[in-house]
């Protein structure tokens, strides 16, 4: 989603030195460890709209496979909160000017360009009726593509950057850390606490029976999670976690399970419940999100073989998300009419996912074949013409 950032190599537990403000007179080299998490994030985009399409959500959770797709589930909702993690480790911000907020319209144009094949493929295929006026509302109003809310989000965390850059820049570590508690404290923890029913002792017996919950702390600020996101990715990218990679993995496999556990305990018997305690604001999700992201930043700097297919699905991956709509379309309907039964579609994650994946990478990057084509004609076409003399 946003551009790669490189490291120089440290002993300390910070995998990323302070060198942004440094004038360097040789290309910095990408950060592999940063397209490895950006990849992680799009195959879990991939994945988490598995269990969207594959009928998961309207199924009983019992049973040992559906208890694997609640455990898929925990891991691949961490899919948005990673990509707003890289943005704060990214976008340091703290410079308002023309230049910062033109770096926008690459992702204006990918959305918009993904959002016309949406309403193609709905034309085309599906036979939906569109006017040209439903489609501009389509586009302005972020419903052409139908997974295109995540662009409608940053749009604004991006507008805002520079001043929260600029926050940041003018707080010491102990307040930095300090904003990121109270962010959290406001966004993060009343999913927490605000998720049980305490007047009615039967309900934790059948937790499934409700969906109204007793209000123990503030929670008018839950929708500013994004920003709590940009924070923990500056504080990463700046003074990372003291944490091994041992320690990493295992607070990881902890968390994991522990929400898994608890999202078992709260739907089983009945159809899935996605409460604030297991969506992207959720605490755990974020605890998840944050160790996934500083395990891979804990690998070593130097480029593995790999590293240039990570690089090549860390430039699409934003076309990628918004395309994915597409590909959904065409391979889970034919899931749907092949095998019946929802716990036993699970076998299928392992030939559906990457041929989402695979596809909407493909058509991803043609779309940006498609602007760089256009690009080298309009310079070609505005060049200054030699005269013969």
């Amino acid at each position: 989603m946003d551009g790669n950032r490189t490291t120089g190599k440290s002993k300390t537990l910070e995998p990323k030195a302070q060198v942004a403000d440094i004038p360097e007179k040789r290309p910095r080299q990408r950060d592999w460890r940063l397209d490895l998490v950006r990849a992680i994030a799009i195959f879990e985009v991939v994945s988490v709209h598995f269990l969207l399409n594959n009928g998961f959500y309207g199924h009983a959770v019992v049973g040992g496979r559906m208890g694997a797709m609640v455990l898929l589930r925990a891991v691949s909702i961490t899919c948005v909160p990673l990509f707003m993690l890289l943005t704060g480790y990214l976008v340091r911000g703290g410079e308002y000017s023309k230049r910062f907020y033109s770096k926008l319209g690459a992702v204006l144009y990918t959305y918009v360009a993904a959002s016309l094949i949406c309403v193609l493929y709905s034309v085309l295929v599906n036979g939906d009726q569109q006017s040209l006026l439903s489609v501009i509302v389509g586009i302005l109003g972020f419903k052409a593509a139908p997974y295109s809310w995540y662009v409608e989000m940053y749009i604004g965390l991006f507008l805002f950057i520079p001043f929260l850059g600029t926050l940041w820049n003018a707080l010491s570590k102990r307040i930095r850390l300090a904003l990121i508690v109270t962010v959290f404290a406001v966004s993060f923890l009343p999913n927490v606490t605000n998720i049980y029913v305490f007047e009615d002792p039967g309900w934790w017996a059948n937790p499934s029976s409700s969906t109204t919950y007793d209000k123990l702390l503030p929670a008018w600020w839950l929708g500013i999670y994004p920003v709590g996101y940009y924070f923990a990715g500056r504080w990463l990218a700046e003074y990372g976690l003291p944490l091994n990679k041992g320690k990493t993995a295992g607070l990881l496999v902890v968390c994991v399970l522990a929400l898994s556990a608890f999202d078992w305990w709260r739907s089983h018997g009945a159809k899935y419940i996605w409460g604030e305690w297991n969506a992207y604001g959720s605490l755990l999700v974020a605890a998840i999100a944050i160790l996934i992201f500083w395990g891979c930043m804990l690998l070593p700097e130097k480029r593995p073989h790999i590293a240039s297919v990570l690089e090549f699905i860390s430039r699409y991956s934003l076309g990628a998300y918004l395309i994915s709509w597409v590909w959904d379309q065409t391979f889970y309907p034919l899931l749907a009419e092949a095998v019946s039964s929802v716990p036993m579609r699970l076998e299928w994650y392992f030939v559906i996912v990457p041929a989402v994946f695979v596809c909407s990478i493909i058509t991803a990057f043609l779309i940006e074949g498609v602007k760089r084509l256009v690009l080298i004609c309009y310079r070609k076409a505005s060049a200054p013409k030699e005269h013969a003399s």
